[in-house]
């Protein structure tokens, strides 16, 4: 269970009207990956494009009540992800109650497959989104969901967030790009963008940047050390 702790996951998605369930581990160890085929069963999928050191990761996965044996092993040996295998395979089960040979579940009546009820449907429901949870994460079909209003964004983490005064300091009143505001609050720029969205500080167009560059460059050839900057919107 230790490699299924590190390079395993549970994950759950939407298809057709119905939420799947997958298991899956994946690593560059072909043989590894193998042998959890070869003791579970389900597929082996190989990525076509290799990660950025040029390796080629393989996929194990096992789908939806296929996953019952597997998840009852993890819901006992498994370390970090013991709580998911818990919820994954009593959602595993649910499932398990409308499969059918050959067919997808709940989905066909006249293939004898049995129509889903509401109450097994909202029991469903409610134990994906405790597996979403658990990995902190958020869904449109949990009821406490609130969607943000158009050109709200969610902040930053606060011990990571530049204040307010220090942007409009930094970026409006200094002029700096949001890169050299980045390296001198000694975060990303990813964070002070979000941060500028997020406290509703206006982005510089292109013509403000280009005249702020034209600027710098006429500044620096009067310079008698002279230097190059390049501003970014």
């Amino acid at each position: 269970m230790g490699v299924f702790d590190g390079e395993g996951s549970i994950n759950s998605y939407y298809q057709r009207g119905n939420w799947t369930l997958t298991c899956s581990v994946t690593m560059a160890a072909h043989d590894i990956v193998a042998l959890f085929q070869k003791t579970w069963g389900g597929g082996i999928y190989i990525r076509k494009k290799p990660t950025a050191g040029g390796l080629i990761l393989h996929q194990w996965y096992l789908s939806a009540s296929k996953a019952i044996p597997f998840l009852e092993y993890a819901a006992e040996n498994a370390l970090y992800r013991r709580d998911r295998a818990k919820i994954a395979l009593e959602l595993a089960r649910s499932m398990a109650k409308y499969s059918a040979k050959g067919g997808r579940m709940g989905a066909n009546v006249s293939l004898g497959h049995k129509v889903i009820s509401e109450e097994d449907r909202a029991n469903r429901n409610r134990l994906v989104l405790e597996l979403r949870r658990t990995a902190g994460a958020r869904s449109r079909f949990d009821p406490d969901y609130q969607p943000p209003e158009p050109g709200e964004q969610a902040a930053p983490p606060a011990i990571m967030r530049p204040t307010r005064e220090q942007l409009i300091h930094l970026y409006l009143e200094q002029e700096l790009s949001a890169s050299e505001v980045a390296a001198s609050l000694g975060c990303s720029a990813a964070v002070v963008r979000g941060t500028m969205h997020y406290y509703g500080i206006p982005f510089r167009n292109r013509s403000d940047a280009a005249r702020i560059k034209r600027a710098r460059r006429k500044q620096a050839a009067q310079s008698p050390i002279g230097s190059s900057s390049y501003i970014t919107t």
